[in-house]
């Protein structure tokens, strides 16, 4: 499991075309295939980032009043729009704000700080949409994740523990809404750049990264190179030393088949920005 694949929502579920009986005109459906996991492998399903596709089983989706089309939108993916902008969401170890900018789909009984994005969000659309457009989303998220044999006390270890992990390619094991970090090297992935350095412009110890790799042999989209960037800050939790925070921004689609090239630039200075620095840790509460 990766870590970038734990939170891909609902806008890489897979579309099919379908007829809808009962109506007197034909119109434009949308079902999906089953449950299934964009990136996911055996019984991890889990992903944190570009592949925020989550389980989705879709009832047939007509569009009554535009037969010819189906409406893109959050509902349409049986999540909610996020509308409560400014609103603070309060985790045990952390508090964050939602996205302010654009807009974000989200699951109304789940509390974690994670939302999904699509460029094709808000069309109407009127045939199936691509293999390739449906693999490219926009993923924000927050979370904790435990670290328990990594010694990342001292500024230069947790340095060192951050880019072996992406080396690695960001393994986590998911229980419920626990994530804890797996240095098991992800064969599937190939880094190609990466950078990380200290964020100076907060108190608490924390450092940025941005990376991009290649995603090989997805089991979903086959015969296929995914690329994957993320945008992070990630931080210690100085009352627990087996703790992190995370926050990213990441993408994926497939290789020279991105929708809007300039859409995840945009969002990591009108985005991700507000929503790092809205990041507050709350080290005095275990959990």
């Amino acid at each position: 499991m990766l870590l970038h694949q734990v939170v891909v929502l609902g806008a890489a579920a897979i579309f099919l075309l379908v007829g809808c009986a009962g109506g007197q005109k034909p119109a434009v459906c949308y079902q999906s295939t089953g449950e299934r996991v964009f990136g996911g492998s055996g019984g991890n399903p889990a992903l944190i980032g570009p592949a925020i596709f989550a389980s989705l089983i879709w009832d047939v989706i007509c569009d009554a009043d535009k037969p010819e089309s189906v409406y893109f939108s959050c509902p349409t993916l049986n999540m909610v729009t996020v509308y409560s902008k400014g609103d603070r969401n309060n985790q045990a170890l952390f508090s964050v704000s939602p996205p302010e900018v654009g807009t974000w789909c989200t699951y109304a009984n789940k509390s974690l700080p994670r939302f999904t994005t699509h460029a094709l969000l808000g069309d109407s659309l009127t045939e199936q949409p691509s293999e390739s457009e449906i693999a490219n989303t926009i993923a924000l998220f927050a979370s904790e994740v435990r670290v328990p044999e990594a010694d990342v006390n001292a500024l230069g270890n947790f340095k060192a523990f951050v880019e072996k992990w992406i080396d690695r390619g960001l393994g986590a094991k998911i229980d419920g809404d626990v994530m804890t970090v797996d240095m098991t090297r992800q064969d599937r992935f190939n880094v190609l750049n990466k950078t990380v350095t200290l964020d100076t412009r907060t108190d608490a110890e924390c450092l940025r990264y941005e990376y991009s790799m290649e995603e090989h042999d997805n089991p979903i989209v086959k015969n296929k190179i995914l690329l994957l960037h993320d945008f992070s800050m990630i931080c210690r939790v100085p009352s627990q030393e087996s703790k992190l925070i995370i926050a990213t921004l990441s993408e994926r689609y497939v290789k020279a088949q991105q929708i809007d090239a300039a859409l995840f630039s945009k969002y990591k200075t009108v985005v991700a920005e507000p929503f790092f620095d809205s990041l507050e840790i709350t080290d005095s509460v275990e959990s």
